[in-house]
């Protein structure tokens, strides 16, 4: 690809392969990236290049070539992300919740702990307050 030639060609020169997209070729520097990504992959250009470049995402080469299978077969650029591009949660353990579960309690006890600070302060306030003549003057 000419991309590649130009990037090997602006470090065999020490220049800023980034200035020389920007600026003699005219477009952002993650759109070069992203067309020399998806030239190394061998993808059908059939799908499409924004959904080539969902398809370049996908680390995985059979699930890659499941995903480029998918566009051909018709499905939506929504739906391939949603099946292969997407990270899956991670399966919660027992263990992951029992920390959580304790890391909540200490928050409890701790905030628990501020009430009681700021209610015993209310208090003090309230008992060294001057009682006010309630508007009535004498």
């Amino acid at each position: 690809m000419l991309l590649v030639q130009a990037m090997d060609l602006c470090h065999e020169t020490r220049t800023s392969f980034d200035d020389y997209v920007d600026r003699v070729l005219g477009f952002h520097r993650t759109e070069a990236r992203t067309a020399m990504r998806i030239s190394t992959m061998d993808l059908n250009p059939d799908i499409g290049y924004e959904n080539m470049k969902t398809v370049s995402r996908i680390k995985d080469v059979a699930l890659r070539r499941k995903a480029e299978e998918a566009f051909l077969g018709g499905k939506s650029p929504d739906m391939v992300r949603a099946q292969f591009v997407m990270p899956r949660k991670k399966e919660e353990t027992i263990a992951q919740l029992q920390a959580e579960k304790n890391r909540l309690e200490k928050m409890l006890l701790t905030l628990n702990e501020k009430i009681a600070l700021i209610e015993l302060r209310i208090e003090e306030l309230q008992e060294n307050m001057v009682p006010s003549s309630c508007g009535l003057k004498e």
